[in-house]
């Protein structure tokens, strides 16, 4: 086995997998897997992955997937995902991913609780194992193909690349702790190059108990993964499982909190870790790790630096993008980073030398950061300067705060330029409208793929049925040129799966009439649907209650009466007095929702499955379950994303078009890895740049 630095292999790790399911309840991948067409019936194993069907042509939106990969985490509820750096140790076409799962009887986070959960956790480490790829294209390369296709017509509608070889993830390392689950984890943005031949990198990690420990994580080669069993049938080995010894222990002062959220710095010096915490403070540690990877860090450590004290939770905090080729160090962005939190509108921008002291952010008015009702749940930098927010109302902003300074209106372009602009959902695409398509196996051999007998259905589910209110979770940013005003997001929302969309900010952001051109060329200006985990949920009797009663006003108790029998002292029917309590626990009245909604549907009888973007640009689920599955009504919902991250985020896309990948996870236990086309991003980038200059 390799070098396990200063972790220790736990021998008994069946504690930590005894929330998690052997496999998924469903199978994910609509190819049959055996001769007899069973298509691994039990579902997927935990911890591999199966291939996910892609689409080579999608109409509206012009993103498209040109790899689909999804894996199963055990089914606990995935919080957070967060790549680690290039190693040169490690071959190129292998990324590694630290994944915080969460089970879904675990409490210890709401906030009455906060900090004093323990016992058994488990941080999932994923390798993402991406096969020969034919297509080596540099940057200028694409970009004088993009040129020569222009010239052939901008609306041709594009492919994806076929690859050779299939690409896999699978978990090959968990790094067990005592503390029942973390709030975040980090690795971080530099390696120590004295360890980096034996070390995956330092992870960064917020635990449940409120403490944040900095853990060396070891490098497992190929001959320690164990999870080399065929997909038809459950591994009886299991991934190498360790504890770490912490290198860094620090604590927040007991008047601002808990931990919750985590950012390393971006530039040197990297050793500054910055925390949220859930009393509204943004604290800061300097975490000087020794070279000698075998040596400890007994001491606890409070912050040295206090930067901000909102008095509301803060649920993200990142640091500023750094310009290297910046020689003004009076300006160095360094100093800056951002956090959101609680009672928001806006992300606010602080300098580490000025702690106390807003920088930026909105204002005035309706548009000021502080006050309102409002919770900043996410939150990142473009690489220009902008920033991107995501709300619990469900709504994706791009604020400016520099729009008034930015340079003056390059020659032609006369578009005002506003602070923020709300990013819509693109308008074909409903929020939960999924297109079943069923493979009916009536063949002899079971196999979809000889067997031409299709059904396609269309569902959508009534919010009313869900107590998520679809809150966008998690947004991240990534460049789409090295010199180019556009970003491409990625959000991971309440009820609307993932979603891609590419900005253009670096010359400020436009009004409507200018993202309303854009719409007409079908460029990806709004978010569109890519990815999500279909809920099908079968209701009972066929048509909800057994009474037949609508199921559109759950939740809703305003139409309902207390009738009282008739009696000689009551002939009115006039309901008895009788004393209410009201229920004012929140866990008691959402476990009271849940029961309603569970006496009204089969919520252990349903299809969990991949849904994907198809050809008419909603989503699309393709499945070998009997169309006769789908004849009595359902209902689908998508299962929360918590977490959506991009490789690299701050490599332009243009740079490196084949490694466009995304990694996000769900509510359902499930860990998707995705892969953009690049070439038809940048693309797309070009022509919304184009646009945005030509008004």
């Amino acid at each position: 086995m390799s070098d396990l630095l200063d972790a220790t292999a736990v021998e008994d790790p069946e504690p930590y997998f005894s929330s998690l399911r052997p496999h998924s309840s469903y199978p994910c991948s609509s190819e049959p897997s055996t001769s007899d067409g069973n298509n691994n019936a039990k579902g997927t194993p935990r911890f591999i992955s199966t291939p996910v069907r892609t689409s080579t042509s999608t109409t509206g939106n012009k993103l498209l997937i040109a790899e689909d990969v999804v894996g199963f985490t055990g089914g606990s509820s995935v919080y957070r995902v967060d790549w680690a750096l290039k190693n040169g140790n490690v071959p190129d076409n292998q990324r590694h991913v630290a994944v915080e799962s969460r089970s879904h009887g675990d409490t210890k986070h709401s906030f009455n609780a906060i900090g004093d959960a323990v016992g058994p956790g488990l941080i999932q480490v994923w390798r993402l194992d991406v096969k020969a790829n034919t297509n080596t294209s540099t940057g200028k390369e694409t970009s004088t193909a993009r040129k020569k296709q222009k010239t052939k017509g901008r609306q041709q509608s594009s492919t994806s690349r076929v690859d050779s070889g299939i690409t896999q993830a699978s978990m090959v390392l968990g790094l067990a702790h005592n503390a029942k689950h973390c709030f975040d984890v980090k690795w971080k943005k530099q390696l120590n190059q004295s360890t980096a031949s034996k070390s995956l990198g330092d992870l960064a990690v917020a635990l449940g108990n409120g403490r944040v420990e900095v853990w060396r994580v070891p490098l497992i080669g190929e001959g320690d993964t164990p999870l080399t069993a065929p997909q038809t049938q459950v591994s009886n080995k299991t991934p190498v499982i360790v504890t770490c010894a912490p290198t860094f222990t620090g604590v927040a002062p007991k008047n601002v909190g808990v931990p919750l959220c985590l950012d390393w710095a971006n530039h040197a010096p990297f050793e500054r870790l910055v925390a949220g915490t859930s009393s509204g403070a943004v604290v800061l540690w300097t975490v000087l790790l020794t070279v000698d990877s075998t040596s400890k860090s007994n001491d606890v450590q409070l912050p040295v630096l206090q930067i901000a004290s909102t008095g509301c939770p803060q649920r993200c905090v990142k640091w500023a993008p750094v310009d290297e080729t910046s020689k003004n160090n009076s300006y160095d962005s360094s100093f800056l980073l951002m956090s959101g939190g609680h009672g928001m509108t806006s992300p606010v921008i602080y300098d580490t030398r000025d702690p106390f002291n807003p920088v930026c952010g909105r204002r005035s008015g309706n548009e000021a950061a502080f006050g309102g009702s409002n919770t900043v749940l996410a939150c990142d930098w473009t690489h220009n300067g902008a920033v991107c927010s995501g709300a619990d109302t469900g709504q994706t902003n791009v604020h400016d705060f520099f729009h008034d300074e930015r340079f003056s209106n390059p020659r032609g372009d006369v578009a005002p330029r506003i602070g923020v602009r709300a990013i819509d959902n693109e308008k074909d695409m409903a929020e939960n409208t999924v297109e079943v398509i069923c493979v009916d196996g009536a063949g002899s051999t079971g196999n979809a793929a000889n067997n031409s007998n299709t059904s396609r259905k269309s569902l959508t589910n009534n919010p009313s049925l869900r107590v998520d209110v679809g809150a966008v979770w998690s947004v991240d940013s990534k460049p789409t040129g090295k010199k180019s005003i556009t970003s491409l997001l990625v959000s991971g929302t309440g009820r609307a799966g993932v979603r891609t969309a590419i900005v253009a900010c670096g010359n400020g952001l436009r009004k409507g009439k200018v993202i309303a051109k854009a719409r007409k060329r079908a460029l990806p200006v709004d978010f569109g649907f890519i990815g999500g985990t279909a809920v099908f949920l079968k209701q009972k009797g066929g048509n909800g209650r057994a009474d037949g009663a609508s199921y559109d006003g759950l939740g809703d108790d305003s139409s309902a009466e207390d009738d009282a029998p008739v009696t000689p002292d009551n002939p009115d029917g006039t309901p008895e007095a009788t004393e209410i309590v009201p229920v004012t626990d929140v866990s008691m009245l959402l476990r009271d929702a849940t029961a309603k909604r569970e006496t009204l549907f089969d919520t252990h009888n349903v299809l969990v499955v991949p849904a994907s973007r198809g050809a008419s640009g909603v989503a699309t689920v393709k499945t070998n379950q009997p169309s006769k599955f789908f004849e009595t009504q359902k209902h689908v919902t998508f299962a929360p994303v918590r977490s959506a991250v991009w490789l690299d985020s701050s490599v332009p896309v243009a740079d490196d078009s084949n490694n466009c990948w995304c990694v996000w996870g769900d509510d359902s236990g499930f860990l998707r890895f995705q892969r953009l086309d690049g070439e038809a991003v940048a693309r797309s980038a070009e022509d919304i740049a184009e646009t945005e200059t030509n008004n």
